[in-house]
């Protein structure tokens, strides 16, 4: 039994011994390439900031609307064009909650317009006469 644990506290020395010199050797490599021996840099890359958008998007929603009704995936072409950035992967799920959630946006079936735009301009009197 003495002997095993004899093995296992040497085999666990010279584990830890290669490991001290791979460290270095990583920390050696880091310095050569410009990261000052600082090993955490993340394998995903640096996160991007939220592009700067010159429009909130519910602005840029009622101008793509001004000129009439229109489908999501339309509104969407039209914000793009307008030079509004999505900052996520799947730009027409936030397109949708900011046009459900706005009640300045009214939906008509599959179109949204901008709430009062389809009322009509005269008023039609049901009176009996």
């Amino acid at each position: 039994m003495r002997e095993k644990l004899k093995m296992f506290l040497e085999k666990r020395d010279s584990l830890l011994q290669t490991r001290a010199r791979i460290l270095e050797k990583i920390r050696e490599i880091d310095h050569l390439l410009g990261n000052g021996g600082n090993s955490t840099t993340s394998k995903f890359g640096q996160r991007t900031k939220r592009p700067k958008n010159e429009l909130k998007l519910r602005e840029a929603i009622g101008k793509a609307l001004a000129d009439g009704p229109k489908n999501r995936n339309m509104i969407l072409e039209a914000v793009q064009g307008m030079g509004y950035r999505f900052s996520t992967s799947n730009p027409l799920n936030s397109l949708s909650a900011a046009l459900y959630t706005n009640k300045q946006f009214v939906k008509d079936g599959q179109l949204f317009s901008l709430k009062g735009a389809n009322k009509k301009t005269k008023k039609v009197s049901h009176k009996k006469s």
